[in-house]
């Protein structure tokens, strides 16, 4: 019991756990020291879908998460499918390792709301856009309508 309290086990019940901040990046990359500042906090770094990302911060740019992270510019516009030249927005959430082609367990679906659109929704559970698309049979550049039902996990079934 003592176990499951120390470590918030009991979260893992729910199908959607409180994302606590990680100390630093799993898959080994260290924050470098001269990014590392008494003044500056420590990067929080969460998970979804078993990729590790982050929350942009107001003044961010692709060049300060860069540095922050240890990264290449193209990792990170690869990652999150970005053009060449798109900026990201404070609140945005930018992965800092590569999407999947479904998403995690107990996310079959997703039906759209106003304002989404495939790219927010592929953000939203970590999934490669391609794979979206493949799994809804839609045309890469398509956009689905408020109220429809996506497909996460497994294939839209085919019309008959």
């Amino acid at each position: 019991i003592k176990l499951i309290e120390d470590y918030n086990l009991y979260l893992l019940d729910t199908m959607h756990p409180i994302l606590e901040p990680m100390k630093s990046i799993a898959s080994g990359r260290s924050i470098p020291n001269h990014v590392k500042k008494a003044a500056s906090p420590e990067p929080r770094i969460y998970r979804r879908n078993r990729i590790e990302y982050c929350v942009v911060q107001p003044g961010d740019n692709v060049k300060k998460l860069t540095e922050q992270y240890s990264m290449f510019k193209r990792e990170i516009r690869r990652f999150n499918e970005m053009g060449k030249d798109e900026e990201v927005t404070a609140g945005q959430e930018i992965y800092l390792q590569p999407k999947r082609k479904k998403a995690e367990s107990g996310y079959t679906t997703h039906t759209v709301e106003a304002g989404e659109n495939m790219h927010s929704i592929s953000q939203i559970y970590g999934i490669k856009l391609k794979w979206l698309y493949k799994r809804n049979r839609m045309e890469m550049g398509t956009e689905p309508k408020v109220g429809q039902v996506v497909w996460l996990r497994g294939k839209k079934p085919a019309k008959k």
